[in-house]
């Protein structure tokens, strides 16, 4: 049986690898609230590759913070 691509489940498979400005885009939130964000979990999250942010640690953050209402 094949689910839609709308459910749940297939959006929370669908995670890339961020930088911040691509983080700040998915959380809704300005660059300050999502440096304050990274510096409470910097120990839960760990240091980026670089510039960028891996998949577990974008799936971590959108678990844990959830996705902003403009």
């Amino acid at each position: 049986m094949k689910t839609s691509d709308s459910s749940p489940e297939n959006k929370s498979t669908h995670i890339e690898p961020q930088n911040k400005k691509g983080l700040v885009q998915i959380l809704g939130v300005s660059m300050y609230i999502l440096n304050r964000m990274l510096e409470d979990s910097q120990e839960e999250i760990g240091e980026p590759t670089g510039t960028m942010y891996c998949q577990k640690q974008v799936q971590y953050m959108i678990n844990k913070y959830g996705i902003m209402e403009k």
